[in-house]
């Protein structure tokens, strides 16, 4: 036998359990027993808030086996509730229920649906027991009579508050009123309420409005005191019963604490190979809070709702209730995170990333080398919801588009125009080029100047005898103007200035050069 002191402040905060855990020690002896009551061979004295119990180890019941609330076998229809809180639908914790342990079971639709078999399951040598089912009332045949229990429909006058607790009770606030209304035709007969609560009579009939009469058979509790919990049973004139489980209680919340948010340092790549740490959340130095709460009161029924600032991301739930056991619907309080972007893709060939900022609001900045351009987006944004505004882009060769050949002339490049490349242009005989002759591929893609043309000219006019022309080329632009001179002791005989003319003839004949007549 081992002697084992029990504080037993440790039920205090125990939910919907009768089962926990002592340690037994003698000596260098330490042996765990689960302790369940009445099984367990033990004798207990208790005095003030420490139970004194002699645990007898050698007994059959040791050890026990938990269970897994994994385990447990669950059925569409039900809901169902551990330590105060629905179990989610699509995932169950991974948690081990002490023998004796209590999982809460209601139907959807309390009232509507007639629930049998209890409503809990227990945790018993590793197993789950309990069987509980949900029977339609008539509600589904449009209520008829003789088409099983009848329907209880249920609604809570403004300003009060009712919620369905884990076993299918109704959980109304105090001063709350609320009317019952047994759903069964008129023209059939006259259903029963029955009560069990002793407190006082409550008055039962037909709904007075014209809509609600022939089916509506209602009672109604009035300024709902502690003494009108209890259950209410509507029976039909074939016997047929359902009924609704009611429990007034002042139902509080404990006050939310909400943690302040987490300063992120993000790592900033400047392209230059080094990088730096920089605090995103500049107010986390006077403890700013970034989850914003909407909503007040800590009562039953009462409702958060969490955003966060911008730039920042929820973590955890966005709206929780006070529900009737006491606890807030989430037992995780929200936190806002800064919002980061993923790490961007491997970039492809040639493509530097110059500056690079995976918090909310920052960016990727890219360039190409010379010769390249960019083909995408040069900078993208990390945006409020944690994804980037684009793809990456990709670099491009430049190239010139294929040069034109002029009118009457020609022209010869790269077939690939790249950067640096040169193209040539020339003109067809009696024609001359108007513009540049080189043309340049510059980084931008476009050549250097405009094409140039080819014009119609005019042939040299010759060289005079004992003179000269100024200026002295093989073909002369439309509109060239040259200069007749001759040597000293001669004169031009005719004009001295020649123009080509659009029809690529001159103004006139060469003059000659001939002697100068003396004085």
């Amino acid at each position: 036998l081992y002697h084992v002191l029990l504080d037993l402040s440790i039920y205090s905060h125990a939910s919907y359990s009768s089962a926990t855990s002592v340690v037994c020690e003698s000596m260098s002896l330490v042996q765990h027993a689960a302790l369940r009551w009445p099984t367990a061979a033990v004798a207990a004295l208790l005095t003030s808030s420490v139970l004194s119990i002699i645990i007898d180890t050698d007994s059959n019941s040791y050890p026990l086996r938990n269970c897994s609330l994994a385990s447990l076998v669950r059925h569409a229809d039900l809901i169902y509730t551990y330590q105060g809180r629905p179990l989610e639908k699509q995932s169950v914790p991974r948690i081990a229920v002490l023998d004796g342990g209590v999982v809460f079971v209601r139907c959807q639709h309390p009232g509507l649906q007639r629930q049998e078999g209890g409503n809990r399951v227990n945790c018993s040598e590793g197993a789950w027991l309990g069987n509980i089912t949900c029977r339609d009332t008539n509600h589904v045949s449009n209520y008829t009579a003789r088409s099983g229990a009848p329907a209880i429909l249920w609604q809570v006058a403004p300003g009060g508050v009712v919620e369905v607790g884990g076993g299918g009770q109704l959980v109304m606030l105090p001063g709350s009123i609320l009317q019952m209304d047994c759903m069964f035709p008129r023209l059939a007969g006259n259903p029963q309420w029955s009560w069990t609560p002793e407190y006082r009579k409550y008055v039962a009939g037909w709904a007075i409005s014209s809509s609600e009469r022939e089916l509506h058979y209602r009672l109604s509790v009035y300024y709902a005191e502690r003494h009108d919990s209890g259950v209410f049973t509507c029976t039909s004139p074939d016997g047929e019963a359902n009924s609704i489980e009611l429990r007034i209680h002042g139902v509080t919340c404990p006050e939310l604490s909400i943690p302040h948010s987490v300063p992120f340092t993000d790592t900033t790549y400047h392209g230059s190979g080094h990088s730096s740490n920089t605090i995103q959340d500049a107010d986390v130095s006077r403890g700013d809070r970034r989850v914003i709460v909407s909503g007040e009161g800590e009562q039953l029924g009462s409702a958060r709702h969490f955003t966060c600032s911008s730039g920042y991301r929820l973590v955890g739930p966005q709206d929780v209730t006070c529900l009737p056991s006491g606890l807030w619907s989430s037992s995780t309080p929200p936190s806002c995170t800064v919002v980061r972007c993923p790490p961007l893709p491997a970039l492809p060939p040639l493509l530097r990333l110059r500056h690079l900022s995976q918090a909310s609001g920052g960016a990727a900045l890219f360039s190409c080398p010379l010769s390249y351009t960019i083909s995408g987006p040069s900078s993208l944004v990390c945006r409020s919801n944690g994804t980037w505004s684009a793809s990456p882009p990709q670099c491009e060769e430049v190239v010139c588009g294929a040069p034109v050949a002029p009118p009457h002339g020609t022209v010869s490049a790269s077939a690939l125009r790249r950067v640096g490349d040169v193209a040539v242009y020339s003109c067809d005989e009696s024609y001359v080029l108007q513009g540049p002759r080189l043309l340049t591929c510059t980084n931008v893609g476009l050549w250097s100047k405009p094409s140039p043309k080819c014009v119609v000219s005019c042939f040299s006019p010759g060289i005079p005898i004992n003179g000269r022309v100024s200026p002295r080329l093989s073909r002369y632009r439309l509109s060239a103007v040259v200069f007749v001179s001759c040597s000293p002791g001669y004169r031009p005989a005719g004009p001295d200035r020649l123009k080509c003319l659009k029809t690529g003839r001159w103004s006139s004949p060469l003059p000659p050069c001939v002697p100068s007549l003396s004085g």
